[in-house]
């Protein structure tokens, strides 16, 4: 009996974390487990020789102007001074990694090969033209960059700054996807978030996308906003329509106390219900517009082309540099410090600016492992994951899935053959990736991001 009340208690728990502070990076999920692993280089120089190849991602943490969804290893600043310097430990850092996987004795005389990158803010753009090309000459020097067919290149761009110029030059530089990250186009609602951009601005940022021939433009945008309304919302995605971008990601505005410019609104967000209203809205709409669901909150034009980074996200090793990233060097999981201060010193005394971390244990390492590809795709195939780690899906997951009974019943997740997430499931990933990490408990939150 007891058993049951505990069961019936983790459903719930289980059932409203589609609006969780769950860390949007899956590494993060077992943070309240990290300790010092400042002793374990070796360890982590001997797991990275079995890593021929992996995602790399890098967070420039600076901006001239603060808004409302900056994380929090963001440094607002007119100084670039500043960013000038932390671009020097940037390169040290790239340059640690770079020759410890060198070194290591399975890849001896062969550098790592990156096949996907992706930078990140801040606003990586408010680097200038020099400071932006020594960063990947540096990541040249010590990497080997996948050829231009072969790599998922991409960068966070500004669309107010985001000119013909800045579009050659990230062109030249060699990526093939820039991000825009937007909000509503309401200006009562742009009023509310400090965020203020007009159709035209965008605009003119994709047209300078495709005029430089950048081939890929990704569209994040942010939903959840205060005063944000139904048809504010709807209105939003038709201007995207006409912009034709490749893929567009949706995002639920994580409101946390203390945040720009959002400390003294929560009273002005929208109520779950309109939440789920929004959810269905894009869904029918974006749908309806030719788009097909390619992950949680993620709709494609042409799903069936997958990107490298796209593996990366949940199965390759994942390196991550700068200001407060997380890493991935199987079974080794850390995160950088979140100070700058603290980061040049530790850049400046040890190569590398690793935390805190953990060594995942076997069973961490495949519910994680599980819990990242579901987000990101939003389907695990059985055969796969039995073929791998040599367990019946069904039977490891087993409290898992008894957790998600209620989703199974209101169809959002299909697990006949393979197991699914039905385009009304995919709002509600956060939630089963938690079942499939913590069956038995709710995790640890809040978790550090």
């Amino acid at each position: 009996m007891a058993g049951s009340a505990q069961l019936n208690s983790n459903k719930d728990q289980i059932d409203s974390t589609s609006q969780s502070q769950l860390s949007k990076n899956p590494l993060l999920w077992y943070a309240a487990s990290f300790d010092d692993i400042s002793s374990r280089t070796a360890d982590i120089q001997h797991a990275a020789e079995n890593c021929p190849a992996l995602a790399l991602s890098m967070h420039i943490p600076f901006a001239s102007n603060s808004h409302s969804f900056f994380n929090a290893n963001t440094v607002v600043t007119r100084q670039y001074s500043l960013a000038s310097h932390f671009i020097d430990n940037l390169c040290c850092e790239i340059a640690h990694y770079g020759e410890m996987i060198y070194r290591s004795s399975t890849n001896a005389g062969k550098k790592p090969v990156v096949d996907s990158l992706t930078i990140t803010g801040g606003n990586p753009t408010f680097l200038i033209a020099s400071d932006l090309a020594r960063t990947l000459e540096c990541l040249n020097r010590h990497f080997h960059l996948a050829e231009a067919t072969q790599r998922d290149f991409c960068i966070t761009v500004e669309a107010k700054t985001f000119d013909d110029d800045l579009a050659k030059l990230v062109k030249q530089l060699g990526f093939n996807r820039i991000r825009l990250c937007l909000e509503d186009f309401s200006p009562e609602v742009q009023f509310s978030i400090q965020r203020k951009y007009s159709v035209y601005r965008i605009e003119s940022a994709i047209e300078a996308a495709k005029a430089a021939e950048i081939p890929d433009v990704s569209i994040d945008l942010i939903y959840g906003l205060p005063t944000q309304s139904a048809a504010s919302f709807l209105a939003t995605l038709q201007h995207l329509i006409r912009f034709k971008p490749d893929d567009i990601t949706l995002h639920l505005l994580q409101h946390q106390s203390g945040s720009y410019g959002l400390s003294n609104t929560p009273a002005l967000l929208p109520k779950p219900q309109a939440i789920t209203d929004l959810q269905n809205i894009a869904t029918t709409y974006l749908l309806n517009q030719g788009y097909s669901v390619s992950g949680a909150g993620c709709f494609a034009i042409e799903p069936e082309v997958a990107r490298p980074n796209q593996r990366g996200a949940y199965n390759s090793n994942q390196l991550a540099l700068g200001l407060g990233t997380a890493s991935l060097i199987k079974p080794f999981v850390w995160q950088n410090c979140t100070s700058l201060r603290e980061y040049t010193r530790r850049i400046s005394q040890l190569g590398h600016a690793r935390d805190a971390g953990l060594e995942l244990s076997s069973d961490q390492a495949i519910r994680a492992e599980v819990a990242a590809g579901l987000l990101a795709t939003g389907t695990l195939l059985k055969d796969g994951f039995e073929a791998k780690w040599q367990r019946r899906f069904d039977d490891y997951f087993e409290q898992g899935l008894a957790l998600l009974a209620p989703f199974i019943e209101r169809h959002e997740i299909d697990n006949n053959s393979d197991f699914r997430l039905t385009p009304t499931g995919l709002w509600q990933a956060a939630a089963v990736a938690k079942a499939i990490l913590w069956p038995n408990a709710s995790p640890p939150c809040p978790i550090k991001d």
